[in-house]
């Protein structure tokens, strides 16, 4: 016969664990459903979101945000097959017109401030460009984006794979919302 002392401390050790097994199961299942259903972690491989996003930063995008003009956004590669995909900027909206025109990008006849090119533009020799002239009807055959469709571009605008080349994205192609940039630990930011 076990004394009873023996008996509680046994019973009480049994109840501590049964408890925080189950608080640890909960924890794990609530963070798997947020990394499948809400969230997305990607690596950046490439460097068209230079100096903003390098190769091998990591980001994790939230798949509920509504997109918006500026955002910078996970999308599926339109111009790859498998499960490619690509980290871009968006800037433009079903309905709007886009050019550019002197280094300055329009949208609906007005200039649209883009602080996170001013690091490359500080080191442009005078008279060079970041952004080359373009029209929406040049690059994409149509004055407006369409419905549904997202014109998107890379930061580092002189080697961007973008909208330039393989036209809009689709809202059903746009993975995920980047919110926050982990990695490296010395350059986390939120957006």
């Amino acid at each position: 016969m076990q004394p009873f002392w023996k008996k509680i401390i046994h019973n009480q050790i049994f109840k501590f664990i049964t408890q925080w097994s189950l608080i640890i199961i909960a924890i794990i299942g609530v963070a798997l459903f947020l990394f499948t259903s809400v969230f997305n972690n990607q690596a950046i491989f490439g460097s068209s979101m230079q100096p903003n996003f390098n190769p091998g930063d990591r980001v994790i995008g939230n798949q509920l945000s509504a997109v918006k003009r500026g955002d910078v956004v996970i999308l599926k590669a339109p111009d790859e097959n498998g499960d490619h995909h690509y980290i871009k900027r968006i800037i433009g909206l079903p309905g709007d017109r886009i050019y550019a025109s002197d280094d300055t990008l329009f949208v609906n006849g007005k200039p649209v401030s883009e602080p996170y090119l001013d690091t490359y533009k500080e080191k442009l020799a005078p008279g060079d460009h970041l952004t080359a002239d373009f029209t929406l009807k040049q690059v994409t055959g149509t004055a407006k984006v369409p419905a549904g469709n997202y014109f998107v571009l890379g930061d580092n605008r002189r080697i961007s794979r973008d909208s330039r080349q393989f036209g809009f994205v689709s809202a059903d192609d746009i993975r995920s919302v980047v919110f926050l940039k982990y990695w490296p630990l010395n350059d986390v930011h939120f957006y």
